[in-house]
């Protein structure tokens, strides 16, 4: 299963232009912004690195692998959502704040 995620960085670009427009209609047509193929925006190697630097400190990534056949249906289930990560962190948050049979919280 592949899941995209879209950021919003406060700003949209118009289509078959070099500019950017912000929320507030202001536009920038730094030419810095842009790939040459196109208006895609660029990443700069300052910001890939403060987004490792950041994730490396704030963040855990936990993988899991599915079986196509054996997990189909929670493969289902998981495209049916349109926030993957947050339904898995809905069902867990639920899980541990369910008390043991002893009645204690786990």
């Amino acid at each position: 299963m592949h899941v995209n995620t879209v950021i919003s960085i406060g700003a949209f670009f118009t289509p078959n232009t070099k500019s950017v427009t912000n929320h507030y209609g202001a536009g920038d047509t730094s030419p810095a912004l842009y790939r040459h193929e196109g208006n895609e925006p660029m990443t700069t190697e300052a910001q890939k690195r403060a987004s490792r630097k950041y994730n490396a400190a704030n963040t855990k990534q936990i993988i899991i692998r599915l079986n196509k056949r054996t997990d189909a249906d929670i493969l289902a289930t998981l495209a049916a959502r349109e926030n993957v990560q947050g339904y898995i962190k809905s069902l867990i948050r639920a899980d541990v704040s369910e008390p043991t049979e002893d009645g204690n919280a786990r």
